[in-house]
């Protein structure tokens, strides 16, 4: 913007941002989201933080349930390729935590309730981010860029 400074721009509220900037925030993560998805694995350090990202998005937006979804999954990966003891896995249950969402112990189920578990598709408001199988309990090796 001409004749703005870069530092008197900021947006505190989604009501600022305006909801189409909002809408035109979360298509671009969610196809983030699933480009990562399709690049490397649906169990992958950067799907990972593409989810965790959303869910930031989405708490920044007052909505929970859908910061919750998207945080649980990115919470089930970083279990997965990080372990529960790694920073990133913690941050994750911390920041949910700090927000008052529900940690389960088990997250294992976020990964199949866009659809494989109800035994129907996506919903439309949400990408298929299910489980890979052998890849639930393997690890990543950054070296190569895919999961053991």
């Amino acid at each position: 913007l001409e004749g703005v400074e870069e530092s008197s721009i900021t947006f505190s509220t989604p009501l600022q941002l305006g909801e189409e900037n909002m809408q035109d925030a979360v298509k671009m993560l969610r196809g983030i989201v699933g480009l990562q998805t399709e690049r490397f694995t649906k169990v992958h350090p950067s799907v990972c933080k593409a989810e965790m990202v959303l869910g930031l998005l989405f708490l920044f937006n007052y909505d929970a349930v859908s910061a919750t979804s998207y945080l649980l999954r990115a919470l089930e990966i970083s279990r997965r390729v990080y372990g529960p003891m790694h920073h990133q896995t913690i941050e994750i249950s911390n920041l949910m935590s700090s927000f008052d969402l529900e940690v389960p112990e088990d997250t294992s189920f976020a990964l199949a309730q866009d659809g494989e578990s109800q035994g129907g598709g996506a919903t439309p408001s949400k990408l298929d981010v299910g489980s890979e199988g052998d890849e639930e309990h393997g690890h990543y090796d950054d070296r190569s860029h895919q999961a053991l």
